[in-house]
């Protein structure tokens, strides 16, 4: 019995060695990047990315968090537009630092009181009377050990928000 012990302990002893071992070397870096096709041009699309007032009509966020309150910033659209929030799932702000019909938005991301921040973006690619959007976020997570683990999850967190998003914003536009 104590030799069973002794050996279930070696092999959590190697488990959590592996654990620290294999945290340490994943990459820290992450690219969430979702797209979908909408029947508009980009001059139709943009206002709904562009003004954050008109984010309430697509943005999957308020759906999955109810408590969710959002602040505007002085400014709401175009470059230096701004919001922040508060939720169950924590606080978080962005501003606008790019944004043209042409190349579509930029913004800076910030979660937990700017402990994690990370570049999204919104990129308009026209195809005939269509327009492919893609959104797309990235970021790093310097979190020892942790990180590279909480990395390679991103895409699997944040991705079906993306997808849900963009089929809220496809379904707005295209019945405008």
């Amino acid at each position: 019995m104590l030799k069973i012990i002794k050996s279930l302990i070696v092999l959590l002893i190697i488990i959590i060695v592996l654990f620290l071992v294999i945290g340490i070397f994943l990459p820290k870096e992450y690219t969430v990047s979702r797209s979908v096709v909408i029947d508009a041009n980009p001059q139709q699309i943009h206002p709904y990315l562009n003004d954050l007032n008109n984010w309430p009509q697509w943005s999957p966020w308020t759906e999955n968090d109810p408590t969710m309150k959002i602040t505007l910033g002085d400014i709401t659209s175009g470059v230096g537009a701004s919001q922040s929030w508060v939720g169950k799932d924590g606080d978080g702000s962005l501003l606008f630092t790019q944004s043209s019909i042409q190349d579509g938005i930029d913004y800076d991301v910030e979660f937990n009181q700017g402990q994690f921040k990370c570049k999204s973006a919104f990129e308009y690619l026209p195809e005939g009377q269509q327009t492919d959007v893609i959104w797309e976020m990235k970021g790093k997570v310097d979190t020892p050990v942790l990180g590279g683990y909480f990395a390679a999850k991103m895409d699997s967190w944040v991705g079906p928000e993306f997808e849900k998003g963009l089929q809220n914003l496809k379904k707005v536009v295209e019945s405008n």
